[in-house]
């Protein structure tokens, strides 16, 4: 699947602000169905109204100039879906994209509707 056909999938799932589902439950079953790998290393999630974007840009910028390895994921995005996800200050290229967020991997489970990941897919 190309990356276009793949924005086109997640684009067709409807407006994030729209068709948002308030609480963690989906978040905490699908990151258990990954293994948990937000427990492999060091976080800061940031929430609140107002500056989480601006927040999240100055607290990168701190680790990187400190010599910290980061990954930073924001939204939404002003061109590309691919500003939202940066590592080390770089954003995400199409073919990394492509090539991670390969969707022939995945498929709808019967968890609520969530989507989750075959065994043999890994996402980074």
């Amino acid at each position: 699947m190309s990356f276009d056909e793949a924005l086109a999938y997640l684009l067709s799932l409807g407006h994030e602000t729209l068709t948002i589902k308030l609480g963690l439950r989906n978040t905490e079953t699908l990151l258990s169905a990954l293994g948990d790998p937000h427990k492999d290393f060091p976080s800061v999630q940031i929430a609140g109204t107002n500056g989480k974007g601006s927040t999240a840009v100055v607290l990168d910028s701190i680790c990187r100039a400190a010599g910290i390895h980061t990954g930073l994921f924001t939204s939404p995005h002003l061109i590309s879906i691919t500003e939202r996800i940066k590592f080390c200050g770089e954003q995400i290229p199409e073919t990394l994209a492509k090539r991670r967020l390969n969707w022939q991997f995945w498929r709808r489970g019967s968890a609520g509707g969530l989507i989750q990941p075959r065994p043999r897919a890994r996402i980074l």
